[in-house]
């Protein structure tokens, strides 16, 4: 009866419903985590896609304008808050704590025939993750960058010849080019000779070769901005019946170019079960003694047979593809936008290289002995991380203290490079200007200006193949003033930086002019 008489009031006052389950989807959401005391947008505080809308909406980053509004703490999700306070960096990825990475990862998981592959960057298995990257560290270390330079040599060799043959000096608009595209074909070149010994000749062809690049970027805009509410991609994507359907053929699955290559290239190599003093090292580009990544991961493979097999080796070279080459090529492009537009940095830069006196491409070694080069480096580090997503963890259950704060456990937490990167107290009133003098001014306050720099995040989750990114940029900069005079078509132009997993400019008209030597 009782029954009976709660069905007939449900049934006669039916419209009542969705709105009795909508408002407690955003009462609940707004109170039942625990993280109603923090400020932030009323929206963020109710739905994730309210984070989705801001990350698609934004060019350089929506936490910059957020913490600049409601301080270092602020509530972007009902599960989540982002930290601008640089002591978050030690309370969450410091030694010995214990924060998984969020679920914002697994959606970067490449899938192929119906199934999820992580990396090192997807994967939410901290003990995979370390087993992995302790039997690869040694092919990241500064001392493997001896094995990496020929390559990288070739590379800028190549570039500079087609700056030569298709711009320097040309008349009028046969002379001006959009050289964030021609950064891209670089940086890609590069990862193609590194990893697997043989570019993917970008720069050759100059056009984007297998629709490469810009498969990966959408590929990786879909990554980051279905993270922002990773259910999206478990129900749009990765849903058991999709995987499912496409293991067994009822669907087709889409392999990215850059993956299909990896395989391709991996197949080539025994699928990894050829003996590194086996290879065949006629891509060398100098006595033939030098080993590409994709041999020091044979070597380790041989070395941890337990540990790491042919996926994960397939895994390693794909994300050095997808991640490695794109993170390169923005920043570039930021270091020559920022100081083509800054004339007395463009002089002094171009004073200290060409002193140097190199007549060919300068050794690794001397760029890093030129502290004004240096500094513009890390100033555009400091302005444009390339990298949109933070590092985002889950407070352990019992809960943690961070910047002083008692965060509730299972609690999203997130520290980004732009808010942190535009503080005023580390950087000085003058952080919207690029001024590399900032680096030079004081030694101390350069130590802990560059501990605060996260581009490349920190801890034990710190990008792997931040080594080989800075072999790339210090010489490729210093061989392309060296080699030419270099200008914006129009200086007054603002840039337009377009939404996606990094933070990548539309266009940077440059002309090039042969240097007068």
């Amino acid at each position: 009866m009782i029954i009976e008489e709660v069905l007939g009031a449900v049934l006669d006052n039916w419209f009542l419903v969705p709105i009795f389950l909508v408002s407690f989807y955003v009462l609940y959401n707004r109170y039942g985590y625990g993280l109603n005391r923090y400020p932030g947008p009323f929206l963020a505080s109710v739905t994730d896609l309210w984070q989705v809308y801001a990350a698609s909406n934004y060019g350089r980053h929506f936490l910059i304008d957020l913490h600049e509004k409601y301080g270092d703490i602020v509530r972007i999700a009902p599960n989540k808050l982002s930290f601008a306070n640089p002591t978050a960096i030690k309370d969450m990825l410091g030694p010995g704590k214990d924060f998984r990475k969020s679920g914002f990862y697994y959606v970067s998981a490449a899938t192929a025939k119906g199934r999820a592959s992580p990396s090192l960057f997807s994967t939410l298995d901290k003990d995979y993750h370390d087993r992995i990257k302790r039997c690869v560290n040694q092919a990241f270390s500064t001392t493997s960058l001896v094995n990496y330079e020929p390559y990288v040599n070739h590379v800028i060799t190549l570039f500079l010849e087609q700056m030569h043959a298709r711009f320097a000096n040309k008349p009028g608009s046969e002379g001006i080019f959009n050289l964030v595209r021609w950064l891209h074909f670089y940086a890609l070149d590069v990862i193609g000779e590194v990893v697997y010994g043989k570019s993917y000749g970008f720069l050759e062809s100059g056009t984007d070769v297998g629709n490469m690049a810009a498969d990966t970027q959408d590929m990786l805009d879909y990554a980051y901005l279905a993270g922002q509410a990773p259910w999206v991609d478990r129900l749009f994507k990765k849903n058991p019946i999709t995987m499912w359907l496409t293991r067994r053929g009822f669907i087709g699955s889409h392999i990215n170019p850059a993956v299909a290559s990896a395989m391709k290239a991996q197949s080539a190599r025994g699928l990894g079960d050829a003996k590194p003093e086996e290879k065949d090292l006629e891509n060398a580009k100098d006595d033939g003694s030098h080993e590409d990544l994709m041999d020091q991961f044979i070597k380790a493979k041989h070395e941890h047979p337990d540990m790491l097999g042919d996926r994960e080796i397939l895994m390693l070279g794909i994300s050095m593809v997808l991640a490695g080459s794109d993170t390169t090529a923005w920043t570039l492009s930021a270091f020559f936008y920022y100081v083509l537009r800054t004339p007395g940095v463009y002089s002094k830069l171009v004073k200290e290289i060409r002193d140097a006196g190199a007549t060919g491409l300068f050794p690794y070694t001397q760029t890093q002995k030129m502290p004004y080069l240096d500094a513009c480096i890390k100033e555009t580090f400091r302005m444009h991380p390339a990298g949109r997503f933070g590092s985002e963890r889950v407070v352990p259950r019992e809960g943690a203290t961070i910047c002083d704060e008692h965060i509730p456990g299972g609690s999203v937490v997130v520290i980004n490079a732009w808010p942190i990167h535009r503080r005023r107290d580390i950087w000085g009133d003058d952080v919207e200007t690029f001024r590399p003098e900032r680096w030079l001014e004081n030694e101390e306050r350069a130590k802990r200006m560059y501990s605060m720099l996260s581009q490349f995040g920190h801890g034990n989750f710190i990008c792997i193949g931040k080594n080989i990114s800075l072999l790339e940029m210090y010489k490729v900069t210093a061989a392309t003033l060296n080699e030419f005079d270099v200008e914006l078509v129009d200086p007054e132009r603002e840039w337009k930086l377009l939404a996606g997993n990094f933070v990548r400019p539309d266009r940077v008209d440059v002309r090039i002019r042969r240097r007068q030597k």
